[in-house]
Order: C-alpha cells, then sequence, then structure tokens
C-alpha cells in the first residue's frame, strides 16, 4: 500500500493526525492489511503502537465497528476450523467504574482468579487419542494447523489423557532482549547475536516463526503458556484447572486467587504488580470468577474481562482554539477541538475529539473554552471535564439542522461535492465491512467520478470499463473485479442489509441481524403493524422502527436488485415455534440441539437471566450447578435434552 510506506515512519504526533483526519473507510482499509501481516508475518510494517492507534480511532470515529478477533488466515496456508471456538475478552479501564460494577453484579461469587493477560500469539493444544495437535486462534473459528512446531516447544509435555488447553505462545522477557531485540540503530538485524535474525517487539517475533513457512532459529525459545482446559461441558473452577495443569506439566500462566476488591485502587495495584513481576509482556490482566462455568460458543465470555491500566493517564489543562467540522458518510457533521497543545509522555496532543455537537453545546466545548484532556486506553484524545465554557460557539458554515434527539447536526441540501464525499464513505464503508480489499476509498471516488455513483453499479462494474479510468491499470481493475465477486459469495441478507446501510444511520449489522432474527418475514410481511412488532425486538427505539418502517421498501428493492450479483446462505429456518426465545446449555454441548433451536427461531445464550426462556440439562440427578441452580431461583423451567426434543422439536 501506498500510503503504509509514508505513514509507518511516523510518530505517534504524526499518526494521531492522520487518523483524526482521513477518510474512515481508508482506515478500515489499512486496518484489514495490517491484520493480514500483523498476525500472519513477522514484518507488520507498523509497530504496534502506531497499529493500536489506527485500531483504537476507528473504534471511536466509527460507532457500528466491531473489532474482529485476530485475522484470517491466507488462504494458502495450513487454514483448518480449529476444535474450539476461541474469542477474546472485553476489556475494562479504571474510568469505566460502572461497567466494573455491573460485571460483578452479574458474576456474584466470593473469590475471584487474576491472571496475566499474555502479549503473544494465541493457540489451542489438543490430545484426543494420544495424538496431539496445535492450533493458532486465527479469527477465533479458523485458525492454522502448526502441530509440526510441537516438537520445538519444551513446555508442551507429553500428556496421556484427552486434553484441549488454551494458551498463549510467547518469548520471555529476559530472553528476548539479550538474544533477539533489534533497536533499529545496529547493523545486525539480519545476522542476529549467532542465534538468527533480531526483532523489535518480542510479539512479532513470535508472529513471524510460527507464521513462517520452515523451521527458523529461535522457535527453541518460544513457549506455551496455558490459562484454561477447554471443553464443551461445564468446565471446572478456574483455580483448579490451573492445578491440575501444572500436575500435567504444562506451565499456568501467573496467577493468584483473591476476594473481590473493595475500590478501583486495588485493581490498578494488582495490575500494575503483574506488570512488574510478569516474565513476558502481559497487556493487562484477566479478571475471572472461581466457580464452574459454560464456555461460550460465540462472541466474548460473559464469565471474565480484561483490565487494562493506562499507565500514562494523565489530565492536563488548555484551551480551545478552534473547532473544526466534517461530513460523515450519513451526512452528520462532526466537531473536533483544536487545542493549545499539551505534551503528554511521548506525545503532542493538539486535536481533541467531541463526539458530537449535542455534548460540544451541552459542555460548552468552543474557542476560549478551558477543558481538561487525557487520552482513553492510551492513545485516544478525549475531553475528561470543561473548567470554563465557551462564550460563543463556532457552528459550521454550512447549512444544517439537529436530528430527532438534538445530538447531531445533519447537512441540509448538500452540495453536489459533499454528497460525492458522502456516498464514497458511505460505499467505501461497505466493502470494508464485508472484508472485500483492494476498493478504498480513493477507488471508490476515482469510480464515482466517472459514473460508478452507485453501489450497485460498482458491484455491477466489469474490467472492461474500469481500465478506461486513469490511474486503474488492467491488473487492478482485474483484482477489484475479482475481489467483489469473491467477497459476495456465501453472504447472509442480514449482514449485507446492514453493512450497506439500507435502513438509514444507527441500524447497522448487529440491530438487522437481531431485526430478522426475531422477524425473519420482515421484507416480505404485510406493512400493517409493522412499527409495532418492530418495537417488539430488544435494542429497538421509536426512532429506530420509524426507520425500519420508512425504508423497507428501498431494502426489498434493493435486496431484489442486488442478488443478481450475491449468494446468499439458505436460510435453514424450519418454523418460527422459538422465536424470541433463549436457551442456556449446562453440563454438556449438542450442536445438532443448538441447531434445531436456532432453525426454528431460538436463540443460544450463555448465562442465566431474567430473559433466560429455558435450562436444558443433561441430568436434573445430582447437585445442580451455579446456573440451574439459578435458572429455578428465577423459575426458569428445566430441561433435560429428551424432555426438551419431545416437548419442541419432535
Amino acid at each position: 500500500m501506498d500510503k503504509l510506506s509514508k505513514i509507518q515512519n511516523y510518530d505517534t504526533k504524526k499518526m494521531k493526525k492522520y487518523c483524526s483526519k482521513a477518510d474512515i473507510d481508508d482506515l478500515h482499509t489499512l486496518k484489514l492489511y495490517l491484520d493480514d501481516l500483523y498476525y500472519n508475518t513477522a514484518d507488520p510494517e507498523l509497530s504496534d503502537q502506531l497499529y493500536d492507534i489506527l485500531k483504537d480511532t476507528l473504534i471511536k470515529r466509527d460507532p457500528e465497528y466491531v473489532p474482529p478477533v485476530g485475522a484470517k488466515i491466507r488462504k494458502h496456508e495450513n487454514r483448518v476450523k480449529i476444535p474450539f471456538y476461541m474469542g477474546s475478552a472485553d476489556k475494562i479501564t479504571p474510568d469505566e467504574q460502572k461497567e466494573l460494577d455491573r460485571w460483578i453484579e452479574k458474576n456474584p461469587c466470593k473469590d475471584l482468579v487474576i491472571s496475566e493477560k499474555l502479549d503473544g500469539v494465541s493457540g489451542t493444544f489438543t490430545v484426543v487419542n494420544g495424538k496431539r495437535k496445535l492450533f493458532t486462534r486465527g479469527d477465533g473459528e479458523t485458525g492454522a494447523d502448526i502441530s509440526y512446531l510441537i516438537q520445538y516447544i519444551d513446555s508442551i509435555p507429553n500428556v496421556a489423557e484427552d486434553i484441549a488447553v488454551r494458551g498463549e505462545l510467547i518469548i520471555r522477557k529476559d530472553v528476548f532482549e539479550k538474544k533477539y531485540y533489534f533497536d533499529g540503530k545496529s547493523d545486525d538485524k539480519v545476522k542476529g547475536r549467532g542465534s538468527g535474525r533480531l526483532y523489535r517487539n518480542a510479539r512479532n517475533m513470535v508472529a513471524g516463526l510460527v507464521g513462517a513457512k520452515t523451521v527458523r532459529a529461535g522457535l527453541q525459545d518460544i513457549e506455551f503458556v496455558v490459562y484454561e482446559i477447554v471443553g464443551h461441558a461445564t468446565m471446572p473452577k478456574p483455580e483448579d484447572q490451573m492445578k491440575k495443569l501444572k500436575k500435567l506439566g504444562f506451565t499456568p500462566a501467573m496467577h493468584k486467587v483473591i476476594p473481590v476488591p473493595e475500590d478501583m485502587d486495588e485493581w490498578v495495584d494488582l495490575h500494575n504488580r503483574y506488570k512488574k513481576d510478569s516474565k513476558y509482556e502481559i497487556d493487562g490482566i484477566v479478571i475471572q470468577s472461581n466457580v464452574p462455568y459454560d464456555r461460550n460458543p460465540s462472541g466474548n465470555p460473559s464469565y471474565l474481562f480484561a483490565f487494562k491500566v493506562n499507565s500514562e493517564d494523565d489530565i492536563h489543562e488548555t484551551t480551545v482554539l478552534d473547532i473544526e467540522w466534517s461530513v460523515s458518510s450519513w451526512g452528520q457533521i462532526v466537531p473536533v477541538a483544536i487545542i493549545d497543545s499539551v505534551e503528554l509522555p511521548g506525545n503532542t496532543i493538539k486535536r481533541v475529539t467531541v463526539s458530537n455537537a449535542g455534548l460540544m453545546r451541552e459542555k460548552g466545548i468552543g474557542p476560549g473554552a478551558i477543558i481538561n484532556v487525557t487520552r482513553s486506553k492510551e492513545v485516544i484524545p478525549f475531553i475528561v471535564s470543561v473548567s470554563e465554557p465557551c462564550d460563543e460557539f463556532k457552528w459550521p458554515d454550512m447549512e444544517y439542522e439537529w436530528d430527532e434527539n438534538e445530538v447531531h447536526l445533519k447537512v441540509v441540501d448538500a452540495s453536489p461535492e459533499i454528497v460525492a464525499r458522502m456516498r464514497v464513505k458511505l460505499f467505501s464503508k461497505f466493502f470494508a465491512k464485508m472484508g472485500i480489499k483492494h476498493v478504498s476509498s480513493a477507488t471508490i471516488a476515482k469510480l464515482y467520478a466517472h459514473g460508478f455513483d452507485t453501489l450497485l453499479k460498482i458491484i455491477a462494474a466489469k474490467k472492461e470499463e474500469l481500465v478506461h479510468i486513469d490511474g486503474i491499470q488492467e491488473k487492478s481493475a482485474e483484482r477489484i473485479v475479482t475481489n467483489i465477486k469473491e467477497g459476495l459469495k456465501g453472504v447472509k441478507a442480514p449482514e449485507l442489509m446492514g453493512a450497506c446501510g439500507v435502513f438509514g444511520f444507527g441500524v447497522g449489522r448487529k440491530r438487522v441481524i437481531a431485526l430478522m432474527t426475531d422477524i425473519p418475514d420482515l421484507l416480505t410481511r404485510k406493512r400493517k403493524g409493522l412499527k409495532k412488532r418492530v418495537l417488539e425486538v430488544e435494542g429497538f427505539s421509536e426512532i429506530m422502527a420509524d426507520k425500519v418502517v420508512a425504508n423497507i421498501d428501498y431494502a426489498v428493492q434493493f435486496i431484489d436488485e442486488i442478488s443478481k450479483y450475491v449468494s446468499f446462505l439458505d436460510d435453514t429456518r424450519v418454523s418460527d415455534t422459538l422465536v424470541g426465545l433463549k436457551y442456556v446449555f449446562s453440563g454438556f454441548r449438542s450442536k445438532e440441539l443448538e441447531q434445531h433451536i436456532e432453525d426454528r427461531g431460538g436463540k443460544i445464550a450463555t448465562s442465566v437471566s431474567k430473559k433466560t426462556s429455558g435450562m436444558i440439562v443433561a441430568s436434573k440427578s445430582g447437585k445442580p450447578t451455579g446456573k440451574v441452580a439459578k435458572a429455578e431461583s428465577l423459575g426458569i423451567p428445566v430441561y433435560t435434552k429428551e424432555e426438551f426434543t419431545e416437548k419442541f422439536i419432535s
């Protein structure tokens, strides 16, 4: 990528400036490219610090962006479906007290298990009938089979029993610094210090060695540090798992059983002690209830979270010099505060996000305002508080109006130039969300300028048409057409509609999926009473429901027109008898039964709540698990597999 060659030499200040001003769709494209390098090669071409700035900027600027787990393994590699789902962990920081309190309330327990959050390459080790296998996590469902590396990793023991273990491939800090660290100045990067090549950081070294096509020097220093036994049944307490793993000869992550801390200072102190004492690079600590649990089959687990402290969380007072405005893909006019520069460790901050015009007006943020700024999660500058509001606001120099909630400003009678920028951003976002590479905003701008001014026109474009556009050569044209064609194979209709935004701003991928899971005949049902039905779907307000109703005909037309270019996955639903119902398994897993439930419109949940419709257990004999006890206390019916099948499936 041409832009990458420029930004890889940026300092953090320039990177933040670039990310704050660059087209959001260009940032999505850049991250897709970097993810491939970061997770699959030794040379990611961008430092961890700059990569984090890019990732966190996307999270901040694009409210619908959901960071993917890991990265797709390249097609030419030994790509396999890994034996168990391997998700990520929700993160909580010291400035998120409400989230922490909410988690503690939802996960009542006497003790917690605190373990280090290792910053290496996640993997799963399995033994089945004496055969040992090792996999990388990949995107959580599909990873790489790297079993051939087991012979080089001394910390993986010979285990007789069948087992699956989750852990991290990582190298000790002292070993890396002594043998492999490259400071960017010496001339011995390739030669190394008698031990192979050198690397800028430990994680990239491990990723490079694990992803290499040939065995390289350095593998002998990689360790497999473990933190969980994996299975489909209810798992034992984390404390008991760690004891068993150590007994079997594994190296468990540093951990400790503690009572629930009483205040945030205790959490921060725990984090800092682990950061100081760990033998490895860590990215925070993992907090988990010390009770048996059922692993999550998708998404992030509710029974644990990652706690991360911003070591540079320093608040500075400064003055707002100006307000800049930019138009988003949905026509919202978004403010950014230009401030009198402040120095944070290693960074100079001159621009701070204000999020929206409503917040700007509420807090009195404008030229002359005195504000307190810090950095969220180490990279994103934001306003903590306003010490002295401005005397006068600076509003956009274009015609605008407030949205229904008076949160955002919207463009009124946008000029052709603004409309073009909005559509280019919107189309670029679609391709980024669909994971279609090499269709950047710069490319789409060229297409738009040459008459490809709708999403359908771009999707239907032929190589013979694209080669006549300045800046698009035959090879590029072929790549664009091929990537779009391949990217639209095996697509689910709700995901497609969510990515393209047929229902308007705020009704993105997650909401559309929830909507069509609850109302599978949404596109064909009668319009009378539709709003009332949409309001019954969890997460849909009056405004959201109005958007769905107002755009339903457009959504039908869009799906009809795009169908000739898309191969949709078949809907396997056989009935709607379980629509809106949620079921939790305890003590066992059954992919077959889960599919039966989903085929009838039901959902599988991982934790019990008042919204749970039923609990499915292997047997009602013996002492009930914590989940079953909670279900019974809430009056939730408990079924055996046989009882549930007879009542709802047969």
